[in-house]
């Protein structure tokens, strides 16, 4: 398995002259196309199975403490959706950079959500997965009240109903154990389509986008703040 198919030299950090590689922006566009390939290799997709340590390190550039377990699942698109809680940083000056990081996500999200969605229903709130965060970070008792009963509080802050066969599973991330969710590739469906959906299939449309933006945004969030 030649460690070169998972080289980061596929990704240029340097756009219009400038260095990115330490901004979202670029390892967005580096998870990205990692996945694309993960989606095409099985090969690929067992190493991050089996040593998720050593493939972020490879593919990503992503060094974890040798402390830190890295949980891997793969989307299931069938009855469970993995709604991952990250690990909330322990000191206000830490929780206030994650939380900035974390509303530059939302425009990501409000923007990939705009452009999927018709514009004519309140859909673009569907996308809103930092906010859900923020607030799990910030309230205890609807953090409780999450853990106790995902999916009428999930259901209740998107403004929609899951359907009754789907289980939702709150996956919290803590100093030791991170959970990575991998997207299953999209569809056939387009998002002309979306104004023929009924409200379940907006719901577990949402399921699979937020899986996507959890996605994109994992290296980010795991990569150790500057002191």
């Amino acid at each position: 398995m030649a460690s070169s198919a998972i080289s980061l030299q596929r990704i240029n950090s340097i756009w219009s002259g400038a260095e990115v590689s330490s901004t979202g922006a670029f390892k967005e566009a580096l998870q990205a196309d990692v996945l694309s390939r993960l989606w095409q290799s099985p090969e690929l997709m067992q190493q991050l199975c089996s040593q998720p340590q050593s493939f972020l390190q490879e593919a990503l550039g992503l060094s974890l403490p040798d402390t830190v377990e890295v949980n891997v699942l793969r989307e299931n698109v069938g009855d469970t959706f993995h709604f991952v809680v990250p690990y909330r940083p322990s000191n206000s000056q830490a929780l206030f950079a994650r939380l900035e990081q974390m509303g530059n996500w939302w425009m990501v999200a409000h923007t990939f959500w705009w452009h999927l969605q018709r514009p004519d229903k309140d859909d673009f709130r569907l996308a809103l997965q930092a906010m859900i965060i923020g607030h799990v970070w910030s309230d205890l008792d609807f953090k409780r009240a999450l853990l106790a009963n995902p999916k009428a509080v999930l259901a209740k802050e998107i403004g929609l109903n899951f359907p009754n066969r789907i289980q939702i599973q709150i996956l919290e991330d803590t100093p030791v154990l991170y959970h990575l969710v991998v997207p299953q590739p999209p569809g056939n469906r387009h998002a002309a389509d979306t104004s023929h959906l009924s409200e379940w299939q907006l719901s577990e449309w949402w399921m699979r986008a937020h899986t996507f933006w959890a996605w994109l945004n994992w290296m980010t969030l795991h990569t150790p703040l500057s002191q």
